[in-house]
């Protein structure tokens, strides 16, 4: 608008032109960059959990007992699953228990030091999500040259 097009000053009760009120969005503009940035990490955190696959599907256990080719239980057997940082030793009846491996197909992977002659047992296993997998007796005692 150019001062020709501008109102005249009579125009105005107190000669001064009334200011207009900001808008909301002017007037919170901090209070809207705050949610903003609030929703953003809200999301971001939120995807990266979803990524995560023991949170999708869930955790699972597996037990069981690890004996030698005689029957008789191996105590302090140790006992991994693929994919997972957790692990768990037979205890002296060979028992054991492997707990918080998260659900899918894995691989069970049974070793005892003091018998490096001997293959580890290996096996797939597919843990259920808010259960316990009982493997049964595994047998341990296979020579590597068989």
């Amino acid at each position: 608008m150019s001062l020709t097009d501008s109102p005249p000053v009579e125009y105005y009760d107190d000669g001064m032109p009334v200011e207009k009120e900001p808008s909301p969005l002017k007037r919170n503009w901090l209070r809207v960059m705050l949610i903003g940035i609030t929703l953003i990490v809200a999301i971001i955190a939120i995807a990266g959990l979803i990524n995560r696959q023991d949170l999708i599907l869930g955790r699972g256990s597996i037990s069981g007992q690890v004996i030698d080719n005689l029957g008789q239980p191996i105590a302090n057997a140790e006992v991994f699953a693929s994919q997972c940082d957790t692990w768990a030793a037979s205890d002296l009846n060979g028992h054991f228990q492997l707990e918080g491996i998260p659900a899918g197909k894995r691989v069970v992977v049974v070793v005892v030091t003091p018998m490096p002659e001997l293959d580890p047992i290996m096996l797939d296993v597919d843990i259920p999500a808010g259960e316990t997998l009982e493997l049964g007796q595994l047998v341990y005692g296979q020579s590597a040259a068989n």
